[in-house]
């Protein structure tokens, strides 16, 4: 995990400095809840004392100030056991509680002075060095120069620009040329190979982090375990299965370049809040804080969180009636939701997660810290996401997740008034490209228009497989219906001059396009019928052509 900028400590410094500010009027608050409960004792009033104690503990362990937090926590859980017995202190538990307070305003006093007792140290940011080749190439290495040069051109029919290399040496010189964004290892004795992942050459920021995958001989436990060691993400047997290894090159390298990670922060506590908030935006993260839970189910559609965290404990609702009410909708059934707590009873911990909640996290966790435990479970429920709405073969949203998201998206366009286009893509004659070349072919071109849609549209545009030859395109926030159509129409033109390849032979594919744009069609079904007739308009006009739906002709 590396250390934060030194631009982000500074941001982090501002809430904690005002929180040290802010102690003593918590304390006083404690204080005055205190005093209100000796003139007229009620659990009530001693349930109010518990929860700003509890609060306290919380932010102050979480924002540096250990020592107030352990303090705090005593008095936690004194409190705690005094109510759990259902009656009154006694005069002994008057005297730990008067104790307790006089320490805990002793404390906070001599924190406020010493200031947070831990503190991440930055480090300058290190610009990374100019890429000298484009960041997708694969450097391919194989004892057979032949062997080598013929899985290179395989692995860039696919649309992935690649080298080759025949001896170890030769490739630990492209490794710190190049930077390739993947390397596979292709050997029949993995030992030999093996030995390029652990050379000075390769030790460095040019390999760093680029996954490994090994194609060899044998299927056996040693030769994994062996690749294993190495650091390989995938293991294939020879003859290698191309379209199983590019599969498995898409998932690595698309989940590299994938979208910002969308956190969603609910704590009534705004100072820690948003502490979490520049933490994960320095990572290049995505954030939205709630600090009213009750105001949570809307903001929840908008964002679309890849996690929720949630405080446990806040006032009028806890973080675990909140996990249930977002269970009773089946849109949010998977999106993990992790509690942020100082709840260190395991028992409450099962009984919290099993009203609906994925795991605790607790908040005396440093900042990163936090960072790799969200990170790890986020990268998790992407994948399993992308395996329930990703079609298989070209990794695109599948035909139901983009209808799902073409109506969420109309629903968010018509909200905020903003444009948007619906594009319907269907390969030209392709029923000849699998008569002619196989099924494999034909799954190579249907990649590869993939890859460049996804390539030559905005990270914030939606690409799905509709079905078959078809694909679908959402344009979000277009400025007006010519752009939309002009953008498209560059994609036709390029993808149209792209040679397909098939056992030495070239040739090329078209396209169709049909494209509609809300809000002349007011609707997901409205937009997508209209869109769907521009393309068979633009199929029988002669193909290889982009054509505009036209509110006046409906």
């Amino acid at each position: 995990m590396s250390p934060i900028s030194k631009e982000c400590s500074q941001e982090l410094d501002k809430p904690r400095g005002q929180y040290a500010q802010d102690l003593k009027r918590s304390f006083r608050e404690i204080r005055r809840a205190f005093d209100i409960f000796l003139n007229e004792p009620q659990q009530e009033s001693l349930e109010a004392i518990l929860g700003r104690v509890t609060e306290l503990a919380a932010s102050s362990a979480s924002l540096g100030f250990a020592d107030v937090s352990a303090v705090a926590m005593t008095l936690e859980l004194k409190l705690a056991a005094c109510l759990g017995r259902g009656g009154m202190p006694g005069e002994d538990e008057y005297r730990s509680f008067r104790h307790l307070l006089a320490s805990l305003e002793h404390t906070i006093e001599s924190q406020q002075r010493a200031g947070p007792s831990f503190i991440i140290r930055p480090l300058a940011k290190i610009e990374p060095r100019p890429l000298k080749q484009r960041v997708e190439e694969v450097l391919v290495v194989s004892e057979d120069a032949r062997h080598a040069s013929w899985l290179a051109s395989q692995v860039a029919s696919f649309g992935y620009p690649a080298r080759h290399a025949a001896t170890v040496k030769d490739a630990a010189a492209l490794i710190a040329t190049i930077r390739p964004a993947a390397l596979v290892l292709d050997c029949a004795m993995l030992e030999s190979c093996l030995d390029l992942v652990s050379t000075p050459q390769t030790q460095g920021d040019e390999y760093h982090g680029a996954p490994l995958l090994v194609v060899t001989g044998p299927d056996e436990l040693n030769e994994r375990l062996a690749a294993a060691r190495a650091g390989a993400t995938a293991y294939f047997t020879r003859p290698v299965n191309v379209a199983a290894l590019v599969d498995k090159l898409d998932t690595l390298l698309s989940s590299a370049m994938s979208e910002p990670y969308r956190i969603m922060i609910v704590d009534d506590d705004r100072t820690l809040s948003r502490v979490y908030e520049l933490v994960f935006q320095e990572k290049g993260w995505v954030t939205y804080v709630v600090n009213d839970p009750m105001q949570l189910l809307e903001p929840l559609t908008d964002f679309n969180p890849d996690i929720i965290l949630m405080d446990l404990y806040m006032p009028g609702v806890d973080g675990t009636e909140m996990a249930a009410v977002l269970r009773q909708f089946e849109k949010y059934v998977s999106i993990p939701i992790v509690y942020l707590s100082m709840e260190e009873d395991v028992s409450k911990q099962l009984s919290a997660v099993s009203l609906g909640a994925d795991d605790f996290l607790s908040k005396t966790m440093r900042p990163d810290h936090l960072v790799a435990a969200i990170q790890s479970r986020v990268r998790r429920y992407r994948v399993l996401r992308s395996m329930l709405t990703r079609d298989s073969l070209t990794n695109l949203l599948n035909h139901t997740s983009l209808k799902i998201r073409l109506e969420s998206e109309c629903s968010r366009a018509r909200r905020i008034g903003a444009r948007l286009a619906f594009a319907m893509i269907d390969l030209d004659h392709f029923k000849n490209v699998n008569d002619t070349y196989g099924h494999l072919v034909g799954d190579k071109v249907l990649k590869i228009l993939a890859k460049v849609l996804k390539q030559r549209l905005r990270v914030s545009d939606v690409v799905g497989r509709y079905g078959g030859e078809e694909f679908a395109v959402i344009l979000l926030d277009i400025d007006d219906r010519d752009h939309a159509a002009e953008l498209l129409d560059r994609i036709r033109a390029a993808f149209a001059d792209m040679d397909q390849s098939a056992d030495g032979a070239t040739f090329r594919v078209t396209f169709s396009c049909g494209i509609a744009t809300f809000p002349e069609f007011p609707d997901a079904h409205t937009l997508a019928d209209a869109a769907d007739r521009a393309l068979y308009e633009g199929k029988r006009l002669g193909r290889n052509r982009v054509v505009l739906a036209s509110a006046d002709k409906e």
